[in-house]
């Protein structure tokens, strides 16, 4: 590529970092931390900081999207990044991805996201759909709202939606590595049903993890926007890492 990916890593606290100039640190919610990292932080120019208890890394989706000028640009967090494929950092005991090398866009991708995950009953052991897992999980009557919203805002992706739902694999995390035009067709697609939902959910009333409402809702909505548009915009994906 002679375009590298300029990718940002979303923390929210001190944290160790990849020591390569292709990952840039983000200080996501830095608009509402007692803390100064020293690093670019989300909360400048247009930007949702102040929402990220809430909507987690999404405010960093937002802040790239609204502010970043480059060709490609990545979102990856403090423990979870892409695989290598081939040649990667060492990092925590890990291989992961070089910004130098991503071989997917040679090969036509306009973007890498996490490879999907599947969910089980704790009981049954079998597989159980994403509804059905959010329900168990977070707050159930949420989706009720969230369908409604896709509704009013994007209508043609009711039908990617409850595909999805039914379905039983997520692109979690919110990650992602590709063409910033896609990256920012996304979050305009993503965020109109986001401000939406703020308004319509009474979140600030949920216990401490269930306020991270938002963030939940959008890896859903990013399963969704990339089973709708997988072949449109030759959109791939790659392993995700938990790192200690």
């Amino acid at each position: 590529m002679s375009n590298h990916p300029q990718i940002y890593v979303a923390t929210h606290k001190e944290t160790e970092l990849p020591g390569h100039p292709g990952y840039i640190p983000l200080h996501v919610g830095k608009a509402i931390s007692d803390k100064d990292l020293g690093f670019q932080g989300d909360d400048t120019g247009d930007n949702i900081s102040s929402l990220n208890h809430s909507f987690c890394e999404c405010t960093g989706v937002y802040w790239i999207s609204k502010n970043v000028d480059a060709e490609y640009v990545g979102l990856v967090h403090y423990r979870r990044h892409f695989a290598a494929l081939g040649q990667g950092i060492e990092f925590k005991g890990s291989q992961i991805a070089s910004p130098d090398v991503f071989p997917e866009f040679e090969r036509g991708a306009n973007l890498i996201v996490a490879a999907p995950l599947g969910f089980l009953n704790g009981v049954s052991g079998t597989q159980i759909s994403l509804e059905e897992n959010y329900v168990g999980t977070a707050i159930g009557q949420d989706l009720v709202l969230v369908r409604e919203a896709v509704e009013e805002h994007q209508p043609s992706y009711l039908n990617a939606y409850d595909f999805t739902m039914r379905s039983c694999q997520l692109n979690a995390y919110n990650m992602f590595v590709g063409k910033k035009s896609v990256v920012d067709e996304y979050a305009d697609w993503l965020f109109p049903i986001l401000f939406t939902l703020e308004k319509n959910i009474p979140y600030q009333f949920y216990e401490t993890y269930q306020k991270r409402v938002f963030g939940f809702i959008a890896e859903r909505l990013f399963t969704v926007w990339i089973n709708k548009n997988r072949g449109r915009h030759k959109i791939v994906t790659r392993e995700a890492l938990f790192l200690p």
